[in-house]
């Protein structure tokens, strides 16, 4: 069945977005809400049952990808614990959230590192035009660390599923201040991981 099908490709797939994803949706803890940024985020997330009764929020701005952190950092000052699953992208263009002083301490923010809007690299249009790389995407070179660092956020690095999963054991356990990982993944690996997915579960 679908189940079947979808836990398959999963398995199956070499580290990529959809590891990382399907890592992250697993050890989501209960009493924690779930904000997603956009748009890839959402995407993955629709692939993976909610756990327990967690709440997913996402909101779309101008550009997609606005407000995302703001909206979170807001429902972790209203006392909800929160986990924000975001691009790179997104993290960096809404990273004026973060100036607030001092920030809530229950908040996780997972940002998953791809080297700059991998969804363009599985939609047909951008792909079509033969300049995605360059019209499409943000090859960058930004660290997040400083950062993180500029915010007293706590940084966290990981380029792999093992050492991912390690560092997600005890990632919502309390902290002084809000946590980031950054979970490195390759860019064209994950573009192929999902549509393998798809294909597999299309059967």
């Amino acid at each position: 069945g679908l189940r079947q099908a979808h836990d398959s490709a999963v398995d199956s797939a070499a580290w990529s977005d959809l590891k990382a994803h399907s890592c992250l949706h697993g050890l989501l803890p209960e009493g924690w809400d779930l904000h997603l940024g956009n748009s890839t985020p959402v995407r993955y997330a629709a692939l993976f049952p909610p756990r327990g009764r967690q709440s997913a929020w996402s909101n779309r701005g101008v550009a997609g990808i606005d407000g995302c952190s703001s909206t979170a950092v807001g429902a972790s000052l209203a006392g909800r614990r929160v986990t924000l699953i975001t691009g790179e992208l997104g993290f960096l263009y809404d990273a004026n959230a973060f100036h607030l002083h001092p920030l809530p301490n229950d908040l996780r923010i997972a940002v998953i590192h791809n080297g700059g809007g991998g969804i363009f690299r599985w939609l047909d249009g951008p792909q079509r035009t033969g300049k995605a790389a360059s019209h499409f995407e943000w090859q960058h070179d930004t660290q997040l660390r400083p950062l993180c660092d500029l915010h007293g956020l706590i940084h966290e690095r990981v380029t792999d599923e093992a050492t991912l999963r390690v560092t997600l054991q005890d990632w919502w356990t309390p902290s002084d201040t809000p946590k980031v990982l950054e979970i490195i993944t390759p860019g064209e690996q994950s573009a192929a991981e999902y549509l393998r997915y798809m294909e597999t579960v299309r059967g």
